[in-house]
């Protein structure tokens, strides 16, 4: 019940595959793909946003899977990696202020009916849109990339 309600705020796995594989197409990257069980049962494997098995682990097999992490611990990760790929969540939301590298961002933030991230004027650069379905400018991308980075 909690899946069918979140469900159509929530981001896809087409959504993180389609920027992850854009990613992996420009620059090599270490994917970290963090996710928490919604039913009182907790999970053993990453779910997508319906409560189906994630189709990631499979379409991105080098990704290392974190489930029901400590929550302070997955926000230092995400405020401090190369590139965070955001979710439409106030979590991430969190780690997008935090975060001094490349942030990519659904496009349609006012789904989740909470205010668009706004990002400090001269940083805007190292912030990329991506759509729902995970569609990307890659050339906006690589030139975050290479301004952007942390490492």
């Amino acid at each position: 019940k909690r899946y069918a309600k979140h469900a159509r705020l929530n981001l896809g796995d087409d959504y993180y595959v389609g920027v992850v594989k854009a990613l992996q197409s420009i620059s090599s990257v270490d994917v970290v793909a963090f996710g928490a069980s919604v039913a009182a049962k907790k999970s053993s494997q990453l779910l997508d946003a319906h409560g189906n098995a994630s189709r990631i682990p499979v379409e991105v097999p080098e990704a290392k899977v974190v489930l029901d992490g400590d929550p302070l611990e997955a926000l230092t990760h995400m405020a401090r990696a190369d590139v965070l790929v955001a979710a439409r969540s106030q979590f991430s939301y969190a780690a997008i202020a935090l975060s001094q590298g490349v942030v990519v961002y659904p496009s349609k933030w006012h789904a989740h009916r909470q205010s668009v991230p706004r990002f400090p004027e001269d940083r805007a650069h190292c912030h990329v849109p991506a759509s729902d379905s995970g569609n990307i400018d890659r050339d906006r991308l690589a030139a975050a990339l290479r301004a952007c980075r942390i490492k």
